[in-house]
């Protein structure tokens, strides 16, 4: 089940659900992760300024994670962490994390950045 908006709480089966707040979450019903807090990105989304990805915490916690950095919806960078560049600014930039572990279901989490400013 997948779901996005402001303050909710999504059910991916088994009995699992999770709370998010302004997140995406992907997890189809099976062996799936389950993230315990929130990925965000630290610093400011400014053109030429390093932004840092914290996955949060996965259960359980012998995942591999892949990122994603999206402006205006394409990937723009796939490590940890991303620098804006001119031609991204006035854009809007989305973090996802992706977790997997062989013989386990992939799940990911998307989280708003904010606009990239100059």
């Amino acid at each position: 089940t997948a779901s996005t908006g402001a303050i909710q709480e999504i059910t991916v089966g088994r009995g699992l659900s999770l709370a998010s707040t302004a997140l995406t979450w992907t997890a189809p019903v099976g062996r799936i992760y389950r993230s315990t807090t929130q990925s965000v990105s630290t610093g400011t989304a400014r053109v030429g300024w390093t932004l840092t990805a914290n996955a949060g915490t996965w259960s359980p916690t012998d995942v591999a994670l892949a990122y994603a950095w999206r402006v205006d919806g394409v990937v723009v960078g796939t490590e940890r962490t991303f620098r804006p560049t001119a031609d991204h600014a006035g854009a809007p930039l989305t973090l996802t994390v992706t977790a997997s572990k062989k013989g386990w279901t992939t799940a990911s989490r998307t989280v708003e950045v904010g606009t990239v400013a100059r």
